[in-house]
């Protein structure tokens, strides 16, 4: 009994640290890769956007 409880407790342990590690890569790494994704967003939506305006525009000009 308790060689599985000092074992959940290790394992817990482990789950943390690798939580915590990974928190770091992605605040070290992730940060380009956020900006990244972000300026692809953002330009889909601008994208989106201008679209549906000028459908919008075309669609009023026909009639």
């Amino acid at each position: 009994m308790q060689q599985d409880e000092r074992w959940s407790q290790e394992k817990q342990w482990l789950e943390q640290v690798d939580m915590s590690l990974t928190d770091k890569q992605c605040h070290a790494l992730g940060w380009q890769r956020c900006s990244v994704l972000t300026e692809m967003l953002s330009f889909l939506c601008m994208a989106l956007v201008s679209c549906t305006l000028v459908l919008v525009r075309g669609g009023s000009h026909d009639h």
